[in-house]
Formats: C-alpha cells, structure tokens, sequence
C-alpha cells in the first residue's frame, strides 16, 4: 500500500543561448507569470517552488501537499531535491 502525500512536478527548458535562459528564469520566478503545465488532478500554487539556470538550460519544480501533514519546509526541500532528477 502507498501513501500519497505529495506531488511533484519539474520540467527543463533549453533556450538558444545562456542569456536567454536567465531571462526566461527571471520571468518564471515572478508569481503569477507562469507554471509548468498540470498533469492529472493536481493543480500547483507555484507556492512550493525551485528553479535553476546551467548554461542554457531553465529547469522549474513545483510540489503540492495531498497530506495535511506535510511540511511547508519538506515541500520547499522536494521541490529544491526534484531540479536534480533526471528530466527529459
């Protein structure tokens, strides 16, 4: 048996250039101006949230509570340990 009680989401975006990536970073890391596109019934806040800029690449996480338990600091913590995650 498996307990749900949270749900992660990340994503990683190449630009055409470096500069480019960090614009795209500044952009996303503002609230309201964008979120990585849901996947089933969960709909994510942006409230738990991460991001990095390597080169090129943008990579975003986002996580959500499915468990009142859950931590506001364990959600930061997935999020942050989800831009590491192998993305494709």
């Amino acid at each position: 048996m498996f307990l749900v009680v949270l749900a992660l989401l990340a994503g990683t975006t190449a630009m055409p250039t470096s500069e480019q990536a960090q614009q795209l970073r500044n952009l996303v890391d503002r609230t309201g101006t964008g979120n990585l596109t849901e996947l089933g019934t969960t709909e994510f806040t942006g409230i738990y949230y991460d991001s990095r800029t390597e080169g090129n690449t943008v990579t975003i996480a986002q996580a959500e509570p499915h468990n009142p338990a859950v931590t506001a600091t364990a959600l930061n913590q997935a999020a942050t340990v989800a831009l590491d995650a192998p993305h494709g």
